[in-house]
C-alpha cells in the first residue's frame, strides 16, 4: 500500500502549491496592471496612502484568489461528480486495475498541462483546463475506489478487513502530514497535523459497510461513499470560499470558527 502514500502526498503537496501559485500569479499581474497608472501619481500622497493601499490590495488579491479556488473546484469536481457515479459499477465490471490505469494516466496528462500553464506563465485559464481534465479522470476519489474495492477483494469480512482499512486511511493521513512538512515548517501546520485525528472515523464506517454488502457490490459501495464526500467537497469550497471573500476584509479568520462549528455540530448530534 505503499503507492497510496506516495499518490496521497503528490495530490497534497499539488493542492497547497494550488493556491500559492494563484495568489502569486494575481499578486504580480495585478501590481502589473497597476504599475502605469502609479507613476504619475504625487509622491506625497503615495507616502500618506501606502499603508492604506497596500493592506486593501492585499485583501483584494486574497478575495480574487479565494474565487479562483472556488472555479478550480467547481470545474474539477463537478465534472467528477457524473464521472464517480458511473466509475463505481464500471470497477465491479472491467475491474479494479483498468480503473486505476485510467486514473494515473488522466491525472498524469492533467498534471503536465497545469506544469506548461506555470511554467509559460499562461493565463489562468489554462490552469483551469488542467483541473477540469482532471475531474475526467474522476480525481482522487476513483483511485480510492479502486483501491479499496481491491483491498476488500483481497481480505475477508470482520477485524481484517477493518484493520486493513484503518491502515489504507492512515497512511493517507500521513501522505497529508508529510506533504505538509516538505511544503514548509511544521509549527505553520501543527494543526493540520492534529487534524489527521479528525479521520479516525471513516475507515470504521467503510468497514462497517463493507461487511454489510455483497463481494460484487463493493465498486458500487465505496463510489456512493466517495461520492458524498465529493459532493461535501464542492457545497464546502462554495460556501466557505464565499465566507472567506465576503470577510476578509474585516475579519480573516472568521471562516474558521464557521469551520470549526461543522465537526461541533456533528458531536452534539452524536451525544
Amino acid at each position: 500500500m505503499i503507492y497510496v502514500l506516495i499518490y496521497t502526498l503528490g495530490l497534497a503537496i499539488s493542492g497547497a502549491a494550488t493556491t500559492q501559485f494563484i495568489y502569486s500569479y494575481v499578486k504580480s499581474h495585478n501590481s502589473a496592471h497597476n504599475s502605469t497608472g502609479k507613476l504619475n501619481r504625487n509622491h506625497s500622497e503615495i507616502g500618506s496612502r501606502s499603508c492604506n493601499v497596500n493592506g486593501t490590495s492585499d485583501d483584494t488579491i486574497q478575495a480574487i484568489t479565494s474565487d479562483w479556488v472556488w472555479y478550480i473546484t467547481l470545474a474539477e469536481y463537478g465534472i467528477a461528480i457524473p464521472f464517480i457515479i458511473f466509475v463505481g459499477p464500471m470497477v465491479d465490471r472491467i475491474g479494479r486495475k483498468k480503473i486505476l490505469l485510467w486514473n494515473l494516466s488522466v491525472m498524469t496528462i492533467s498534471f503536465a498541462m497545469k506544469a506548461v500553464a506555470i511554467y509559460f506563465d499562461l493565463n489562468l485559464y489554462y490552469f483551469l483546463v488542467g483541473f477540469a481534465l482532471q475531474g475526467f479522470s474522476g480525481t482522487y476519489n476513483t483511485f480510492h475506489i479502486a483501491s479499496v474495492s481491491l483491498l476488500a477483494d483481497g481480505t475477508s469480512k470482520g477485524k481484517e478487513r477493518t484493520i486493513v482499512i484503518a491502515i489504507y486511511d492512515a497512511l493517507l493521513g500521513f501522505g497529508i502530514f508529510f506533504s505538509y512538512i516538505s511544503t514548509g515548517y511544521l509549527i505553520d501546520f501543527a494543526a493540520a497535523a492534529a487534524g489527521i485525528l479528525k479521520m479516525l472515523p471513516i475507515p470504521l464506517i467503510k468497514a462497517i459497510l463493507s461487511r454489510v454488502v455483497h463481494p460484487d457490490k463493493q465498486g458500487a459501495l465505496f463510489s456512493n461513499v466517495y461520492l458524498i464526500e465529493t459532493v461535501c467537497q464542492v457545497c464546502a469550497s462554495t460556501l466557505f470560499n464565499n465566507i472567506y471573500h465576503q470577510t476578509v476584509t474585516f475579519y480573516k479568520g472568521f471562516v474558521f470558527f464557521v469551520t470549526a462549528g461543522f465537526p461541533l455540530l456533528a458531536l452534539i448530534m452524536m451525544v
